[in-house]
C-alpha cells in the first residue's frame, strides 16, 4: 500500500503568484481568442465586400436573366427561340401536357429552376453555366 501524496499546502506569497499567472494565462488565452474572432470577421468581411473571392452563388437576378436571353439567342433550337420572346424571362412559358408553365423560376433574388423539356435540346447551351444559383434543370425529352 503506498503513501499517498498530497499536494504541498501554499503560503500566501506563493498563492497570491499563482493566482497571478493563471490571470495572465487567461489573459493571454483571451486575447489569443479575440485576434481569430479579428481575423475571422475580417475574411468574412473580404468575402462579401471585397472584389474577387465570391462563391459560386454570386451574382443577381440581372445576370441570370442575362444567361437566359443569351442561352435563348445563342441555342440552335427554333421552339426555344419562338417560347422565349419576352425580354423578361418570368414571362417566359412553356407548354407542358396542354398547359402553359411557367419556364423560369425565381426564388428570392436568384434563378433556381429552368424548364426545358419543351425544347428538343440537342446540346447544353455554355450560358446555362452562368446560372450559378440553379438547384432544378428539367431536360426531360430533350
Amino acid at each position: 500500500h503506498s503513501p499517498s501524496r498530497r499536494a504541498p499546502r501554499l503560503g500566501p506569497v506563493q498563492r497570491r503568484r499563482a493566482v497571478k499567472h493563471a490571470a495572465h494565462i487567461d489573459a493571454k488565452r483571451r486575447a489569443a481568442s479575440r485576434a481569430r474572432v479579428v481575423k475571422r470577421r475580417a475574411a468574412s468581411h473580404r468575402l462579401r465586400g471585397g472584389a474577387g473571392v465570391w462563391t459560386i452563388m454570386q451574382g443577381c437576378l440581372e445576370e441570370d436573366f442575362a444567361a437566359l436571353r443569351k442561352l435563348r439567342d445563342e441555342s440552335e433550337c427554333d421552339v426555344l427561340k419562338e417560347a422565349w420572346t419576352d425580354d423578361d424571362p418570368r414571362n417566359w412559358k412553356c407548354d407542358f401536357e396542354g398547359d402553359q408553365q411557367p419556364c423560369v423560376q425565381v426564388a428570392g433574388d436568384r434563378v433556381r429552376g429552368l424548364q426545358l423539356s419543351f425544347s428538343s435540346l440537342a446540346v447544353l447551351p455554355d450560358a446555362i453555366g452562368e446560372l450559378g444559383a440553379l438547384t432544378y434543370l428539367n431536360l426531360v425529352n430533350c
